[in-house]
């Protein structure tokens, strides 16, 4: 691989991984102070969250589901805020922030696919 590409390829990674961390402790917010809407949300848990509690000692198919619900909380979270985000302001942070990292990684790689067009 050219080094121009690992130099673009390593803030995408980057950027993507640390928005999954915010959205990791988003739903732990949740799950603390928001519990009746974290079950009817699916229960569902980050992916660093999971593989902490679950990672070594259990199948990970027997917990897949709340990791998958996960992500498509993430991906419904992006475009449109929960109620109860609005009421907690650690909660409104780590979304907000997990929402522009996001939006940058989706810049980034519109930038690495020129990059990658140019070689």
């Amino acid at each position: 691989m050219n080094a121009s590409l690992d130099l673009v390829a390593l803030p995408v990674s980057l950027t993507y991984t640390i928005s999954f961390l915010y959205f990791d402790r988003l739903l732990c917010v949740e799950a603390r102070s928001f519990p009746e809407l974290w079950k009817d949300d699916g229960q569902p848990v980050g992916i660093w969250t999971w593989a902490r509690q679950y990672g070594a000692r259990r199948r990970a198919y027997l917990d897949i589901f709340p990791l998958v619900r996960s992500l498509w909380l993430y991906l419904l979270w992006v475009l449109r805020t929960p109620d109860w985000v609005r009421q907690n302001s650690l909660a409104n942070k780590a979304l907000w922030t997990a929402r522009l990292l996001f939006w940058l990684f989706v810049v980034e790689l519109m930038v690495w696919k020129e990059v990658m067009e140019l070689k």
